[in-house]
């Protein structure tokens, strides 16, 4: 449970390092499911595959996403609360503690990414909210958990948050990114660059504005990352739409 200071932390900054999460047996588990993901020795067709800008201009593909085989070119991996290691993972004791305490007793999982960073052809994130359609009206309703699985640093592409940006509320996109760079601009020197150590977790507000640069390391920089919402929260209508019923249940007992 998140002691009062930590939700004072949480509240001002719209961000909190939870430190680390797992144990080494579980953080080895992890870095090898993404592998055989990734490898293919473990086909799931529930699970999303996108490639890399960079490789698919190299020739490797122009499907952006696809499975295309195995491959250490993959950026990000889309549901994976389908997979049975990550989902167990994402039910953690102290992130169930977490919700129930934060968004209530009952909770569902939005989406769950992977979000690799390849080495040397890591691309860059620009600064977004993970929040809009499809999401909870309400802000409060809805959290994040990132977890990094390899070392996250400013030289190959770690998470970087405009602290206490969230109490912006979530910004217009009325007219391209232009609201999202005068929130920006708005904020300026406000950025905080979020290292972290394999197995070690964030929590974030999902209106807090973040981004991430691109990897030209040879270290590959690979994190999952899992929003959480109470699951009798009123979505905002999406296009598809999300209906709350078809998403996974988290239980929180």
């Amino acid at each position: 449970m998140l002691s009062d200071s930590q939700l004072r932390e949480y509240a001002e900054n719209g961000f909190l390092p939870l430190g680390r999460v797992m144990s080494d047996d579980q953080l080895h588990a992890l870095q090898a499911r993404v592998d055989d993901l990734t490898g293919g020795s473990t086909p799931n067709e529930r699970i999303g595959y996108q490639t890399e800008k960079a490789f698919r201009k190299r020739g490797g593909t122009k499907a952006k996403y696809a499975w295309q085989g195995p491959s250490d070119h993959y950026r990000k991996l889309t549901n994976m609360d389908e997979d049975p290691v990550f989902f167990e993972y994402f039910a953690h004791p102290t992130f169930r503690t977490i919700v129930r305490q934060l968004i209530g007793p009952d909770a569902n999982i939005r989406r769950a990414f992977g979000m690799l960073k390849p080495a040397f052809d890591g691309s860059p994130l620009d600064w977004h909210q993970d929040a809009g359609p499809g999401y909870p009206v309400d802000g409060d309703r809805f959290c994040t958990v990132w977890t990094a699985l390899d070392a996250a640093t400013e030289a190959n592409g770690a998470l970087v948050v405009l602290s206490g940006s969230h109490r912006l509320g979530l910004v217009p996109r009325t007219d391209g990114r232009r609201e999202l760079r005068d929130a920006v601009a708005g904020m300026a020197g406000q950025e905080v660059t979020l290292n972290a150590e394999p197995g070690e977790a964030l929590l974030l507000n999902n209106l807090v504005l973040h981004s991430s640069g691109s990897n030209p390391t040879p270290h590959s920089r690979r994190a999952v990352t899992v929003c959480y919402v109470d699951a009798n929260a009123e979505l905002q209508p999406s296009d598809p739409p999300i209906v709350q019923a078809e998403l996974r249940s988290m239980p929180l007992d």
